[in-house]
């Protein structure tokens, strides 16, 4: 199978940040998202595991049958749950309403994870030599180009990081004024890179994913266990991982930030985040309620 798209970047891509996207992008985007989410699945499926033929007819029904789950059962949950930030919004957004929206947003993810991980762990269990091989290759270049993102001067990574958050203010909320400009940058630049804790976060997750896929026989639901541990309840151990506990001091910054930039914005502003918002819910209906 050809590999015609760019790479993106990480193990949780064989679907996770597709079938996620409902959350994170525009409207018109997310019905573009979705009539292609069969095709950018199976992409990278084959592009981690180098498919054969009847792997690839395999993943093809599986992918089908997960996006029909997924379209029926979660998409009208997600619809509920940004009427959640709508009126949470409307009513005005505090440390209280913020934790709810995190809480809520926690469940959407988990439920997500305990659908399709243990799909993820079988194909993992039914992988050949040259299979694990191709995986190892793909997953040690994904890190050896963040080792290099990593090198970048600190400066020039902050710049990013701050105009990417601008960004996807102004995108929800239209341009920021010269005030609320000052406040966003200067949240932005003082959040701390992850970078050098998720590149040996990754290191030391492959490392164990690879011995466990080289045993003779892989004990059934050992790398499902595995799979587990990486994605559900990062947050809630202790004590955490250096990576999972920069996460979680970098969410809890961004919930302080997001409250009190909400009682800046202006009424146009408002406007707009409830417009946008009032779209991307009549298209999660929409998509759900396609056959």
């Amino acid at each position: 199978m050809k590999q015609p798209f760019k790479q993106q970047s990480s193990l949780k891509k064989l679907g996770l940040a597709l079938v996620l996207l409902a959350l994170v992008v525009g409207c018109s985007r997310l019905k573009l998202g979705y009539q292609w989410a069969d095709v950018f699945i199976l992409y990278q499926m084959d592009r981690y595991l180098d498919l054969n033929d009847t792997q690839e007819d395999q993943a093809t029904a599986q992918i089908d049958e997960l996006l029909a789950w997924h379209r029926q059962e979660e998409l009208p949950q997600y619809a509920a749950f940004i009427g959640q930030i709508k009126t949470e919004f409307q009513e005005g957004l505090d440390l209280a309403s913020m934790d709810r929206l995190f809480k809520g947003f926690e469940v959407i993810r988990n439920r997500l994870y305990h659908k399709i991980l243990p799909e993820v762990a079988l194909w993992l269990e039914q992988l050949s030599p040259a299979q694990i091989e191709h995986l190892h290759v793909e997953l040690n270049q994904e890190n050896d180009e963040l080792a290099e993102e990593i090198q970048e001067p600190a400066e020039e990574l902050r710049e990013k990081r701050v105009e990417k958050g601008i960004k996807n203010l102004e995108r929800w909320l239209g341009y920021l004024n010269s005030a609320q400009e000052t406040q966003a940058r200067q949240f932005f630049a003082s959040l701390p890179s992850t970078g050098a804790e998720r590149l040996a976060f990754r290191q030391s997750s492959h490392q164990e994913l690879f011995a466990l896929l080289s045993q003779p026989e892989r004990a059934k639901g050992t790398l499902l266990q595995f799979l587990e541990r990486q994605w559900l309840g990062v947050y809630q151990r202790e004590p955490r991982l250096p990576y999972h506990q920069k996460l979680y001091e970098n969410q809890q910054a961004y919930r302080t930030f997001l409250t009190d930039f909400a009682q800046t914005l202006e009424a146009r502003q408002k406007e707009r985040f409830v417009h946008k918002i009032d779209l991307l819910i009549a298209d999660l209906k929409e998509l759900s309620d396609r056959n």
